[in-house]
């Protein structure tokens, strides 16, 4: 749809005289519109206004109900200043051509939420991990990681050059950045982990299209176009953290309709968390964020002051990605790979245990090397006849020993025999003696 708009000459005529931040945001605010109420073409809705001002009508079915329709579903997931940017860029179109037809101009009314009961959840590094790891985008992971390591806002993000970025020796990054209203610089950094994430990122952009100085970091990767504003990547947050288990719909219904993990919730963690810690001092956050100061020569002397910043953040570890602690599924997991592992190696040597066993009865001769002549040229050595003497010699020593063996047995088993008869005769006669002295018994009774 954008690039529909952006061929569309009623809608470059009310961008001309707008910046490009704001060509941007406009331009964005005005297609998701489009797209929700499906509108070709965006002069549509100026034709529809100037019909229901003639006629007196009341806007029923006026662009302030299709706003209310639209806010609504944008209210799921954004917060109430990116709603009210997002409409104000339909309203801004709309005055633009009624002022010049009719000097008119229509209002909207925002519906505000209670922000007493809209809460940012401040995300722990294994929560924020599991949220950046799950991210299915590269791009997206990068940018997250940016947002919490760095506190960076996403309009920062999205502004991103390539002359801010400056990747040092231990590891981490370096961004400066002005201040959009005092156009002083202020730094801050991002460790390791994020840094990994946006050297891959950067091998992508780099294909994607030119990479110079002023080139923007974080691009679309069909059109090479600077992405746009926090909406979108959001909306991928909060599907992602319903995924993975670190959300639930409850939460967001509780949180007034919106997740309590966005992109701003990240920047408020780089802050909490920093100050939680006690290695930063509250203004040297604040510095790193890009916060007003109290005075206006503090900017001028934390530049005198990188050296010192970057040695802190080095020593923290409030943001630290790369897991210190030991995660206990995770090992568990590590743990049965390394059972599996040990198994097929166990297994491996057995083989090869064998094998080598195989490979040296092989190699080891049959034949005694005393019966082996002189090897031969074509190879072999001849048998001796010694070795067939001997052999004969063995057989008949072996024959003998059988014969020998053989006859003792025989008589064993004759002599097994002549015991067994003997056995036998002795308890015939121990029959009749038992009978005789029954008989005796018998007749002294008489």
């Amino acid at each position: 749809m954008k690039e529909i708009l952006r061929k569309n000459e009623s809608v470059k005529r009310w961008l001309n005289s707008k910046s490009s931040n704001t060509k941007r945001s406009y331009l964005t605010g005005l297609a998701e519109f489009c797209e929700f109420h499906d509108i070709q073409n965006p002069e549509e809705i100026v034709e529809e206004v100037l019909t229901k001002l003639d006629s007196k009508e009341l806007f029923s079915d006026s662009p302030n109900k299709k706003i209310d329709e639209w806010a609504e579903s944008l209210y799921e997931g954004n917060s109430d200043p990116t709603v009210r940017q997002r409409t104000r860029a339909v309203l801004s179109y709309i005055n633009y051509y009624l002022k010049k037809n009719e000097g008119k101009k229509i209002s909207y009314t925002w519906k505000d939420r209670d922000e007493s009961i809209t809460q940012s959840r401040i995300l722990k590094p294994r929560e924020a991990r599991k949220l950046i790891d799950n991210l299915k985008n590269l791009r997206d992971k990068t940018i997250v990681s940016l947002a919490y390591q760095s506190g960076l806002g996403i309009g920062d993000i999205v502004n991103l050059k390539k002359k801010y970025l400056e990747f040092v020796d231990d590891n981490r990054i370096q961004i400066t950045k002005k201040r959009k209203k005092s156009k002083q610089k202020h730094y801050t950094f991002a460790g390791k982990y994020t840094r990994e994430y946006l050297e891959k990122w950067l091998k992508k952009r780099k294909e994607i299209g030119k990479y110079e100085p002023d080139s923007h970091v974080f691009v679309y990767t069909s059109s090479g176009k600077t992405i746009d504003g926090d909406a979108r990547i959001n909306h991928r947050i909060r599907e992602t953290c319903l995924r993975i288990d670190l959300l639930t719909k409850e939460e967001i219904e509780e949180n007034n309709g919106i997740s309590p993990i966005t992109m701003h919730s990240l920047r408020k963690s780089f802050s909490a968390r920093l100050k939680a810690e006690g290695v930063f001092e509250h203004e040297d956050v604040e510095f790193m964020m890009g916060h007003s100061l109290d005075y206006r020569g503090t900017y001028e002397v934390y530049s005198e002051r990188i050296e010192e910043m970057r040695e802190k953040y080095k020593k923290s570890s409030a943001l630290a990605l790369y897991q210190k602690g030991v995660n206990k599924e995770e090992l568990k997991e590590y743990k049965q790979k390394v059972d599996e592992l040990e198994k097929k190696v166990k297994e491996k040597d057995r083989k090869l245990e064998r094998l080598l066993k195989s490979i040296e009865k092989i190699n080891q001769p049959s034949i005694p090397e005393k019966y082996l002549g002189e090897p031969k040229e074509e190879g072999g050595r001849p048998i001796k006849d010694e070795y067939f003497k001997d052999i004969d010699e063995e057989e008949a020593e072996i024959s003998d020993s059988i014969m020998d063996a053989q006859v003792e047995a025989e008589e064993v088993e004759g002599s097994n025999e002549k015991e067994e008869t003997k056995v036998k005769e002795n308890k015939e006669l121990f029959e009749v003696i038992k009978n005789l002295q029954k008989r005796v018994n018998q007749l002294e009774e008489q």
